[in-house]
């Protein structure tokens, strides 16, 4: 990786577009104080991403561009663009050349880019990272750089050695994960919250939905009520219309009475006239009784005409009546928006039925009145026979005022014929209201049985939707931990998965002799070794530099290593290498027992660690025949040498191999545990689906009772 060229236009002095071509045998820039030797580092640190303006000698970014002088205008924009040959791939990107571009503005923004094009400035920082480049990489050594090489301060130090060891990238990608973590956290926090917010509103809905069905409850006990009262009211209209019946049967039987009576008095008159002659000296005295008795004829014709009218208008009110209970059975279909005006027009019936009564009474008081004035004629006729002889004198007159009787009392019995037809027939429409009104009696109980079933089914479609939404719920919940747990173990593994992917870990030369593609390199020693977790760090402390060495197969391919090593490779470090056709023997350690070699170099994995025994204490240190491996990693070997501790070394990667396959046994138990509670979820929510459909059905059953209860 080389700097191929650097293309400067409105950077500093740089006013015109210019081309710095480094070609090979281009070791430094000279020239005189002011020539702008120092803006071309400014300018390659600047292309690579630096944002402190103090770091090119200025004061603000704006500065970095050129501010004219006596014969140039200032310019609007300063751009740098360097190239960079990328032949040995050390740069992650699939070109030869890799072109990285910055172009400020006055108003302080940039642009940047990489081969033309446009990006952002953590592309930029993420090609270069790693590689040397950068802002403040060791690529640019200034004084300050220098000095904090050369200082005491292991602190000044520390960042460019982390960046020449390729450490920055990743405390920069665990910077940009702990950043992620903390916005997930924030946002899980924020998600807690919504949660209660809406188990709150769940809470505050159910409460209403309580009081709703509560309301309905009374609501329609109300109604049932109500239907009870107006079917007791409308019993009672029939027993008064009954009593009514029964008096108005009296006054018949009291007007033909009447008639019997004035034809007695028809016989009594001819009785008067055989004896005429005896009736003559007591004319003049009947002729005035018999005035008296047309004058009571004249009351008792009038009386009768008002006992007419008001028998009529009983008749009409009993025709009103009629009405007003055809209207009660109508506006009992809408008995609670009716139910004011019902009990107002009950009032006004009683009120009614009082009147009748009263009415009734004095008709009956009149019939009264007719029988005492009877029982007086009779005693006046009795008087006449001892007159006889003033009745034969008048006998015309009496004559004629008898026919006249009996006219008035033919019409009288006319109307009362007419009364008893009218009362029959409103004796029939009363049978026939009765009818009606049993038939709309039973319908309104089998309306409010179906109301009754329908409630009955809404209750249990409302119990089985609730326990079903308990259910749903709970599958929610399950499916939820399950995804949750889930994607924590695949992004655990993940992460795991990229650091064996990216050979972490593993030396640069070793990396590189591993890429080369070389048919005679098997892999690295620790690719071969299975050993439990608890086990990895203590194995790799005692293989040591062993831990980084690689299996080849054979001498010839040593060879060829160790000639790539010597002429191309340029990295340093250093190579371990474990030929398959020079494995040791074989020895008979116990550490064999927990750790095992898998695959093409499990000869020398059973050599290395086969001569070591792994226990539990130190026990005695001198009688040690081979080496002895604890496992806290302690190292007892038989030359009385004791380590203690795990090395800075060790790379961790026979730990990280053991979690990986632990984690994906996990993550595939997880996967079946989230798709089971998948399964479960669909399952309850297809049972809640039934639930709230069969919910609605009893819902529209209920409505259309009723429905029909109020059109019955």
């Amino acid at each position: 990786m080389k700097l191929r060229s650097l293309r400067i236009h409105g950077f500093k002095s740089f006013a015109d577009a210019t081309v710095i071509d480094f070609h090979e045998g281009i070791t430094a820039v000279v020239g005189p104080n002011g020539c702008g030797k120092s803006n071309i580092s400014d300018a390659i640190r600047w292309v690579l991403g630096e944002q402190r303006p103090s770091a090119i000698r200025g004061g603000k970014m704006e500065e970095a561009i050129f501010q004219g002088s006596l014969n140039r205008r200032p310019v609007n924009r300063g751009a740098v663009t360097m190239v960079v040959s990328n032949e040995d791939g050390g740069l992650p990107v699939a070109f030869e050349e890799v072109e990285i571009g910055r172009t400020v503005y006055r108003d302080g923004g940039s642009d940047y880019s990489l081969n033309r094009s446009s990006c952002r400035l953590r592309d930029v920082l993420d090609v270069c990272r790693g590689t040397g480049l950068g802002a403040n990489a060791y690529s640019v050594i200034e004084n300050r750089m220098i000095d904090a090489i050369l200082s005491d301060r292991a602190e000044e130090r520390r960042q460019l050695f982390e960046e020449a060891s390729g450490i920055g990238k990743y405390k920069d990608r665990r910077k940009a994960a702990m950043r992620r973590l903390d916005h997930a956290e924030r946002d899980l926090t924020r998600l807690e919250d919504v949660i209660g917010e809406v188990e709150t509103k769940v809470r505050s809905l159910a409460r209403q939905k309580g009081k709703a069905e509560r309301y309905k409850t009374l609501r329609e006990r109300r109604l049932g009520v109500e239907v009870s009262v107006v079917s007791h009211d409308l019993g009672r209209f029939r027993d008064r219309l009954s009593e009514l019946d029964k008096s108005l049967d009296g006054d018949r039987k009291t007007g033909q009475g009447m008639v019997a009576e004035l034809r007695t008095a028809e016989v009594s008159v001819e009785t008067l006239r055989l004896e005429e002659v005896d009736a003559e000296r007591s004319r003049t005295e009947a002729a005035g009784v018999l005035d008296e008795i047309g004058k009571q004829l004249v009351e008792w014709e009038r009386d009768l005409a008002v006992a007419e009218e008001r028998k009529g208008y009983a008749e009409r009110r009993l025709g009103q009546i009629g009405g007003d209970r055809d209207a009660s059975e109508t506006r009992l279909r809408a008995v609670v928006a009716e139910l004011t005006a019902l009990d107002e027009r009950h009032g006004g019936w009683k009120a009614e039925w009082v009147r009748i009564e009263a009415d009734v009474a004095h008709h009956a008081e009149t019939v009264a009145s007719v029988r005492v004035r009877l029982e007086e004629a009779r005693a006046h006729l009795d008087q006449t026979e001892l007159h006889e002889r003033d009745v034969v004198r008048k006998e015309a007159q009496l004559e004629g005022d008898a026919d006249a009787a009996r006219g008035q009392a033919a019409e009288l019995e006319r109307r009362l014929q007419r009364i008893d037809t009218e009362l029959t027939e409103a004796s029939d429409a009363l049978s026939d209201l009765e009818s009606q009104g049993d038939l709309f009696t039973g319908r309104i109980d089998g309306l409010q049985g179906g109301v009754e079933n329908a409630e009955t089914e809404m209750d249990l479609a409302r119990a089985a939707l609730g326990e079903a939404k308990s259910s749903l719920e709970m599958a929610r919940r399950v499916e939820r931990q399950a995804v949750h747990a889930a994607q924590g173990i695949d992004a655990e593994v993940a992460a795991l998965e990229a650091l064996e992917l990216g050979q972490e870990g593993i030396d640069s030369a070793t990396e590189a002799a591993l890429a080369l593609g070389d048919a005679g390199v098997v892999g690295s020693l620790l690719n071969f070794i299975e050993a439990p977790a608890e086990l990895g760090s203590a194995v790799e402390a005692y293989l040591g530099t062993l831990a980084k060495a690689l299996v080849v197969r054979d001498s010839q391919s040593v060879d060829r290593l160790i000639r790539w090593f010597s002429e191309d490779w340029q990295g340093g470090g250093g190579l371990v290498l474990l030929p398959l056709d020079r494995v040791p023997d074989k020895a008979a350690g116990t550490l064999l027992e927990s750790v095992r070699g898998v695959g093409e170099g499990t000869p020398w994995v059973e050599a290395l660690l086969g001569e070591v025994d792994l226990v539990e204490d130190e026990g005695n240190p001198d009688r040690a025949e081979r080496p002895r491996l604890l496992r806290d990693g302690t190292i007892i070997d038989p030359r009385g040498l004791i380590q203690v501790g795990t090395p800075s070394a060790i790379s961790g990667r026979l730990e990280r191999k053991d979690r990986l396959v632990t984690l994906r046994a996990t993550a595939s138990k997880a996967g079946a545990e989230a798709s089971a509670s998948w399964h479960a979820l669909e399952k309850e929510e297809t049972r809640h689906a039934e639930a709230e459909a069969a919910l609605e059905r009893a819902r529209a059953v209920l409505l259309d009772a009723q429905d029909e209860l109020r059109r019955a």
